[in-house]
């Protein structure tokens, strides 16, 4: 091997950095020429390629309710009044362990009744969209 012939390992680390150019590119292109892109230091080429690829995919998800989301996922949103207290617990057991399977957390809600907060969960906490982003949850994002 002459010291001009590249070692495979140098081949990967130049697709590597190919990529990740691309995804720098997609991403201003996403982002209507406005990404702002900076680092906190060394960081390896494995580990941006990575953080590029889930900031791909969050700026190309599509947009949905946590509301949709449970309806979507076979959660029927009963009115309050319409259950009785067993029932209310189990409803409400059935919609957070719904949303905590999305990456929806709910946390702060010791003021709310169960009622409160199951008709509160429909008309206001889950109506905001929020990308879906299918490959982030195996992160922990």
């Amino acid at each position: 091997m002459s010291s001009f012939d590249r070692a495979p390992d140098d081949e990967a680390d130049v697709d590597r950095e190919i990529r990740i150019e691309k995804m720098k590119h997609e991403l201003d292109d996403l982002t209507g020429g406005s990404m702002i892109s900076g680092d906190f230091g060394e960081v390896s080429p494995s580990l941006e390629e990575a953080f590029l690829t889930l900031a791909c995919e969050y700026e190309k998800a599509s947009y949905d309710t946590n509301f949709n989301r449970l309806v979507h996922g076979g959660i029927a949103m009963v009115p309050p009044s319409e259950l009785d207290d067993t029932s209310l617990v189990a409803k409400l057991q059935e919609v957070l362990c719904t949303l905590a399977k999305i990456r929806c957390f709910v946390e702060n809600t010791d003021h709310l009744t169960d009622a409160s907060f199951i008709h509160g969960c429909g008309l206001t906490g889950c109506a905001r969209k929020r990308p879906i982003c299918r490959n982030l949850a195996a992160h922990g994002i």
